[in-house]
């Protein structure tokens, strides 16, 4: 996607990939700090979505 975007006090536009990764919550810490790890950017973010689907 098409973004516009700040970073390290400049302004640009560039493109943005975003996906979506379904654990579960016993695994969640793992996989975020391996994501955030993973990333170039030192201010890398992730985004939660917790679904309860216990009724």
């Amino acid at each position: 996607m098409a973004t516009a975007f700040g970073h390290l006090g400049e302004f640009g536009n560039g493109e943005e990939w975003r996906f979506v990764l379904n654990t579960t919550l016993e695994r969640y810490e793992e996989l975020e700090a391996h994501l955030i790890a993973a990333h170039a950017l030192a201010d890398s973010t992730t985004s939660t979505m917790f679904i309860d689907r216990s009724g």
